[in-house]
């Protein structure tokens, strides 16, 4: 009878650790991606990254103006470093 309840006591231990670590592993997989997302909006949200968008914008305007130019990729060259060093978000222009 001893012997029983151990098993018992055994496989009680590994289902609820097992559901534990399911519950753990359900609550990761949705805050990660809420805390990554929230991390990349507050360093879009900065003055690099706004300076970066700028110079994005300032190239592109000039590339209207002059596409045979080299102002404007010297521009975008430098907005580009920019983002890559500050880890700002891609922006998407028209061109």
């Amino acid at each position: 009878m001893l012997g029983t309840m151990r098993q018992h006591r055994k496989i009680i231990i590994i289902v609820c650790s097992l559901l534990l670590m399911t519950v753990l592993g359900g609550l990761i997989y949705v805050l990660v991606p809420k805390y990554f997302v929230a991390q990349q909006a507050e360093r879009d949200n900065s003055t690099k990254c706004k300076s970066y968008r700028a110079l994005e914008s300032i190239a592109a305007a000039l590339y209207k103006e002059d596409p045979e130019g080299t102002e404007w990729l010297s521009k975008a060259k430098e907005a580009e470093k920019r983002r890559k060093q500050h880890k700002c978000s891609q922006l998407v222009l028209d061109r």
